[in-house]
């Protein structure tokens, strides 16, 4: 019986490593599939630049109080503008467009 106890005891060291490297194995096998699903796909990738004549579509969101709707401006023309942020702007309803100008005191 003496020769039984570390005969189970290799046993089960054996099979626990086993188990470990498997499970080591797997876990990197299976990140690395992730990671090429990932870039195969596109998630989580940026999205490539939009076209010149696409810049400038925006959509309209609804603001977080539900009464008002907000648009995003180009960078590029408010940099022209030279205007700042929390800077007054007047929005005013022209035929079937809006027109944004600085608000003058």
């Amino acid at each position: 019986m003496s020769l039984q106890g570390p005969c189970i005891a290799r046993g089960f060291y054996y099979l626990y490593y086993k188990r470990y490297y498997l499970l080591r194995y797997l876990s990197r096998y299976l990140s690395r599939s992730f990671q090429l699903y990932q870039l195969s796909t596109n998630v989580g990738m940026p999205q490539t630049r939009r076209k010149l004549e696409e810049r400038n579509i925006r959509k309209i969101t609804k603001m977080a109080g539900g009464s008002s709707y907000g648009v995003t401006l180009p960078i590029e023309m408010v940099r022209k503008l030279k205007w700042k942020e929390h800077q007054k702007v007047v929005v005013t309803l022209r035929g079937k467009k809006l027109s944004i100008e600085d608000w003058k005191e």
